[in-house]
């Protein structure tokens, strides 16, 4: 069984699999992306944020004159973010596996035992988490919301070539991941 790959296959992202899908830490699965230099992880420090090659591949994420080896940028996990209030709304976070860039409006559908409503993405460039917001209004105390099947609204596109659609399907069975980034995917209630 290989570390890391160069491609996508259908169970994996290619990313290195001695990372963890962790809520904090060092070393977080989705903290991870493909850049052209190869696999990267990306660490928060007080001075900022740095990147470390974790394995060099020539070309991994591609451009329009490169070649790519990876294709599209896929979504490797989507949850919600944190806890959504009742005052303050919440977010929903689309984890990709190398930088997109999202355009102001793109929406996730987001199924509530109340009433269905859109979270919405403001405009990012080159990022590898997506974060789409949830408004305030949409929700109430004790609402039961998850997040279903289905394609993301709105237009995505890998960083490094921009002419290159990026992967907008979410299939929660597999991309699904627990609130802030870990355990299971599953219903998330609003607290007051």
């Amino acid at each position: 069984m290989p570390l890391w790959k160069k491609e996508d296959t259908a169970t994996a992202s290619g990313k290195p699999n001695w990372l963890t899908r962790a809520a904090s830490g060092v070393g977080r699965l989705e903290d991870c992306y493909a850049t052209n230099s190869g696999w990267v992880l990306r660490h928060a420090t007080s001075a900022g944020t740095r990147e470390e090659l974790l394995v060099p591949i020539r070309n991994l994420a591609g451009t329009q004159t490169a070649t790519s080896t990876l294709d599209e940028a896929n979504i490797t996990a989507v949850y919600f973010s944190s806890t959504v209030t009742n005052g303050g709304g919440g977010s929903i976070t689309v984890v990709y596996n190398e930088k997109v860039n999202v355009t102001n409006g793109a929406t996730i559908e987001v199924t509530s035992d109340a009433t269905d409503f859109d979270a919405t993405a403001a405009a990012q460039t080159g990022v590898n988490k997506a974060v789409f917001t949830i408004a305030a209004g949409d929700v109430a105390t004790g609402d039961s919301l998850t997040i279903a099947d289905q394609t993301i609204g709105g237009t995505i596109k890998d960083n490094l070539d921009t002419a290159r659609d990026s992967d907008k399907a979410i299939d929660i069975s597999v991309d699904g991941v627990g609130p802030g980034g870990s355990g299971a995917h599953a219903a998330l209630v609003v607290i007051a």
